[in-house]
């Protein structure tokens, strides 16, 4: 993975890097892999991962507690020197899409996210659940020609809905995965399920949907949470 070097406000030129994540019996195994530019000069102390639950209000938190280290070294064929890192997170919450976030450790403490050099700038790893959306919002009319019409989704101000969907959708997208016209769509509140892509060209699909229905009730609100057990919770706020 050799890209242009960019240096982009927020995260260094230095390091480059995106995560994936398998959820199994739930546990999320975060990995986290990329190249290092430089030499190694101990600017990078560890790696962490940002938390964030999507369609429910609560505060982000980082893990593992003690940061994974970063190992970059030399592999055969590779023209820079690569890393990886492997975290196993146990959520505070089943039924709900989390976003992983990877981050950089300098030695004062001080973190800083990490993103791949591809044109995709999306670092972060993003959990998939057949029955659980990952974004609820009013679709919304964008524009048409001639007969095809164009749509996208305004997530709901309210719950924590903060994954963006960059993609348009067509009227035969639409009917694809609703079985519904349209027009029987238009202005109603709706769950997207799907999953991410990974260094999507520009006009690509950021995206891999697998569902669209509309919202019981026609309102926006939150997923409903599971009972959460108490070692789960011990986990999650030691």
């Amino acid at each position: 993975m050799l890209c242009l070097i960019t240096a982009v406000a927020g995260y260094s030129s230095a390091l480059d890097g995106a995560a994936h994540v398998e959820v199994e019996n739930g546990l999320h195994t975060v990995t986290l892999s990329g190249s290092y530019f430089e030499e190694f000069d101990g600017e990078i102390s560890g790696l962490v991962f940002k938390c964030e639950a999507i369609g429910i209000c609560e505060s982000s938190f980082f893990s593992p507690d003690e940061p994974l280290p970063f190992e970059p070294h030399w592999e055969s064929g590779e023209p820079l020197p690569v890393y990886e890192a492997t975290a196993e997170i146990t959520p505070p919450h089943e039924g709900v899409i989390y976003r992983y976030q990877p981050y950089a450790i300098r030695p004062d403490g001080s973190r800083f996210s990490i993103h791949p050099s591809c044109s995709d700038s999306r670092g972060y790893a993003l959990t998939s659940d057949e029955g659980v959306p990952f974004l609820r919002g009013t679709l919304e009319l964008s524009g048409s020609n001639g007969d095809d019409y164009f749509f996208h989704i305004e997530p709901c101000p309210d719950d924590c809905w903060t994954e963006e969907f960059f993609d348009q959708l067509d009227q035969n997208i639409l009917q694809d995965l609703s079985g519904e016209s349209w027009t029987n769509l238009l202005g109603q509140v709706v769950n997207l399920y799907g999953e991410r892509t990974y260094c999507t060209m520009p006009g690509g699909n950021y995206y891999n949907l697998s569902q669209i229905d509309l919202m019981d009730g026609g309102n926006c609100g939150p997923v409903p949470l599971d009972n959460v057990s108490w070692s789960n919770l011990k986990a999650y706020y030691r």
